[in-house]
C-alpha cells in the first residue's frame, strides 16, 4: 500500500470530526465512538441564557472571598487554588453542562480546558467573568 493511499485512509477517518460555530469540539481516536466534546467561551447574554437550562452546574472557581463579595445566583464555589480543585471537580456530574466563570474570564479559562482533559462533556466559560456579568447589569447574589 502506498503512503498516499494510507494518508488519504487516515485523513477520511478524521473528516467526521466537525467543529460547530462557537465550540471547541473534539474527539480523539480512542473516544470516537463516544459524543463529542463541547467547550466555548460565551459573551454575557449567551452564558445568562445557558444558565437558564434544566439541569445545568453553574460553577464559580473564584476565591471565597471573591465569591462572598457577590456571585450569580445558585453558583456552586470551587476554588481554583484550592490543592484539591482537581479532586472536588470529579464530584461534579461530567455529563451535566457546565457553566464555568471567575473575575474576569483567565481562571476559568484554565478550569474548563482542565474539565475539558476530565471529559466533561460541555464546558461553557463566561468571556470576562464576573465583572463583564456584573457590568452588565446582570443580577448578583450575595
Amino acid at each position: 500500500m502506498s503512503a498516499a493511499v494510507v494518508l488519504a485512509a487516515f485523513t477520511s477517518c478524521q473528516s467526521g470530526n466537525t467543529e460547530q460555530a462557537g465550540t471547541d469540539a473534539t474527539s480523539t481516536p480512542q473516544d470516537a465512538t463516544q459524543s463529542k466534546q463541547i467547550s466555548a467561551d460565551l459573551n454575557v447574554d449567551e452564558f445568562e441564557k445557558g444558565i437558564q437550562g434544566e439541569d445545568v452546574i453553574i460553577l464559580d472557581v473564584r476565591t471565597p472571598d471573591e465569591y462572598a463579595q457577590g456571585h450569580i445566583a445558585n453558583a456552586k464555589l470551587m476554588n481554583i487554588y484550592d490543592g484539591d480543585f482537581n479532586e472536588q471537580l470529579k464530584t461534579l456530574d461530567a455529563k451535566k453542562p457546565v457553566y464555568v466563570y471567575c473575575r474576569s474570564g483567565g481562571r476559568s479559562g484554565n478550569a474548563k480546558n482542565i474539565m475539558k482533559q476530565m471529559g466533561f462533556s460541555e464546558v461553557y466559560n463566561l468571556r470576562g467573568g464576573m465583572m463583564a456579568w456584573s457590568g452588565a447589569g446582570k443580577a448578583v447574589a450575595k
